[in-house]
């Protein structure tokens, strides 16, 4: 996204007119006039909207946002808020996305599934894979590299759930004009693939007094294996 939203508003013989420079845009000025003159609300708890039986004209009024990119989402609410969430709660997240004028919302899910591509390839079994994941609940401490291993094993259907789940979430916040933020590779790596490659120059990492078989190892950003896994993440 290189140029700042613009969408107007205009009241007419009883017709809303919204005009907007993307489709982000449009649901904003509409969600706007709704608040502006208490028409309903659009909100996790609940949704209520009640038009009036007729509009007052308004002159044209347009506003434009001082930024280009709306960053939506903190990475730790997908394991307080959403780490459990199907299609349902997704397709009425994103629609609040969009009415709240968000253009750029985190989209990790599924990246566990993606890894476990990645680290099969490199040589890991399914057994020290299993091993490696924390639960959903857990996943931005994973992602973060502060832990491993707890409340984890994830069947293989919840891997080909969240991948299915994560194309109708991108396809959606594409439809919308979004640019969604997917994740790339970190640098964290498991204990097995540690155990294969004695000549890694990794750090061990510790956090929250965890032991420290529960704790990520991270590679150094100058191994050779860094640029290697993060290629394969991105083609998987």
């Amino acid at each position: 996204v290189d140029s700042l939203d613009t969408y107007a508003l205009t009241v007419k013989d009883d017709v809303l007119t919204v005009e907007g420079t993307s489709a982000v845009a449009l649901c904003k000025g509409f969600y706007d006039f709704v608040l502006e003159n208490g028409y309903g609300i659009a909100s996790w708890t609940g949704d209520r909207l009640e038009f009036p039986g007729e509009l007052d004209d308004m002159d044209r009024k347009s506003v434009t946002t001082p930024f280009c990119d709306r960053l939506y989402y903190n990475v730790c609410t997908y394991g307080y808020t959403t780490p459990f969430w199907g299609w349902e709660e997704w397709e009425k997240e994103i629609d609040w996305i969009a009415l709240h004028g968000f253009n750029m919302p985190l989209a990790p899910i599924a990246g566990e599934a993606i890894l476990a591509r990645v680290w099969s390839k490199l040589g890991l079994s399914q057994e020290e894979i299993d091993a490696y994941f924390t639960g959903p609940a857990h996943f931005p401490w994973m992602r973060m590299g502060n832990m491993t291993a707890i409340d984890g094993g994830m069947s293989q259907e919840w891997h080909a759930n969240q991948i299915a789940l994560q194309h109708k979430i991108l396809d959606k916040m594409h439809a919308l004009g979004m640019e969604p933020v997917a994740p790339a590779f970190a640098g964290f790596v498991p204990p097995a693939f540690m155990a294969k490659h004695p000549e890694i120059k990794a750090n061990q990492l510790t956090w929250g007094g965890f032991d420290l078989s529960c704790n990520a190892c991270v590679l150094a950003p100058d191994s050779p294996y860094f640029q290697e896994i993060g290629k394969l993440f991105i083609q998987e």
